[in-house]
């Protein structure tokens, strides 16, 4: 078998959606003979029993600013050891850019490696510049590309058309499914709750203004669990809507004040929308809602769709479009029934395809 490293600047500790996707792969598919190098803001001193390998991690002084500076001793670090990537290793790279890195080497020495794939880098990519040019040699020269939907794989296609695919789509681990019963929940008062990046293509700002919109008679609170950009514009206009006492930012969440917010909630809300400089390839959050046996909105954009199956697993909206969300909250506060059976095709769907 060959030995793996993978190299990525996503990855524990930092949270977000891609660094659990990568951190699963390294649990379930490494072996200890494998390595993590991870280029970050800074060298964590980060260990975790559940990892079965090493994991290193570089930065430099430029790296606080953005942490794509520490490619540099990346690069560094695998022409000072590239006598140990030769054909019996295969590289991983964690998104593109840490794809840069190993793409030295195939151009000097011809190793090989492989690029994971989501959907908003692409996005990108149908862009014309010197950026765009240099970013899509790194794909064109990669062996093969891994895709997490079809929807990825549709927009790799536009870009790389004789590629090398294979599908990894993200999985939550099995523990997730216990002590999870939305069943017994209270809708007396309604917890909505949404996790992502805060950043546009999230859509965000389209929830503040359904909840809002919301009767008078229905006790709401919403939760928007994530860190990003967007984090001081959404609440303004929370404030703005006079709704700041009932709409709550949650940033930089550990995975128990995550699962606080799950177990807490009773309706789930996915608003993603396709913008120019992102889109949803898949939806990870989608899954742990799944888990939690929470009943799910999602906007008809992106890799959603894939994950809900088009509607039998929840309620989907067109995105950027507050009163659709509005009125599908309301059609599940009012019935039990449908509650149930988008919960149930949600959990057969996530124990069919998405548990490691």
């Amino acid at each position: 078998m060959k030995k793996k490293i993978m190299i990525t600047l996503d990855f524990p500790p930092e949270y977000g959606g891609i660094q659990r996707y990568l951190y699963n792969i390294v649990k379930h598919t490494y072996c200890p003979a494998d390595i993590v190098v991870v280029g970050s803001r800074r060298n964590y001193n980060y260990n975790d029993k559940n990892i079965p390998c090493n994991v290193s991690y570089f930065s430099n002084p430029l790296s606080v600013i953005n942490k794509k500076f520490s490619l540099i001793p990346l690069i560094l670090y695998l022409l000072r050891f590239r006598k140990k990537f030769s054909g019996d290793i295969d590289i991983e790279c964690g998104n593109l850019y840490a794809a840069i890195a190993p793409l030295v080497l195939n151009f000097v020495y011809g190793i090989n490696y492989s690029v994971f794939c989501y959907g908003k880098e692409l996005i990108t990519l149908q862009k014309k510049g010197l950026k765009t040019f240099f970013l899509r040699l790194v794909l064109n020269r990669a062996k093969k590309l891994y895709y997490i939907s079809s929807y990825t794989a549709q927009l790799i296609r536009k870009i790389c058309p004789e590629k090398s695919l294979s599908c990894l789509p993200p999985k939550i681990e099995s523990i997730y499914l216990l002590n999870n019963d939305s069943f017994g929940k209270t809708y007396e008062k309604l917890c909505l709750l949404s996790v992502g990046r805060l950043v546009e293509h999230k859509g965000h700002e389209y929830l503040i203004y359904a909840a809002k919109a919301l009767p008078r008679t229905i006790q709401w609170t919403l939760t928007i669990a994530g860190s990003g950009p967007y984090e001081r514009y959404l609440k303004k206009l929370a404030e703005k809507l006079n709704v700041s006492d009932k709409v709550f930012v949650r940033t930089s969440l550990d995975d128990n004040s995550l699962r606080k917010e799950y177990q807490k909630a009773n309706i789930f809300i996915f608003p993603s929308l396709e913008t120019k400089t992102g889109t949803e390839g898949f939806g990870i959050a989608l899954l742990e809602a799944m888990a939690y046996k929470l009943p799910i909105i999602a906007s008809r954009t992106g890799g959603i769709m894939e994950v809900i199956e088009y509607g039998r697993c929840g309620i989907c909206v067109n995105p950027g479009d507050p009163d659709e969300i509005k009125v599908a909250i309301l059609k599940l506060v009012g019935n039990q029934q449908l509650r149930e059976e988008l919960i149930k095709n949600a959990t057969d769907t996530l124990l069919k395809n998405y548990v490691w």
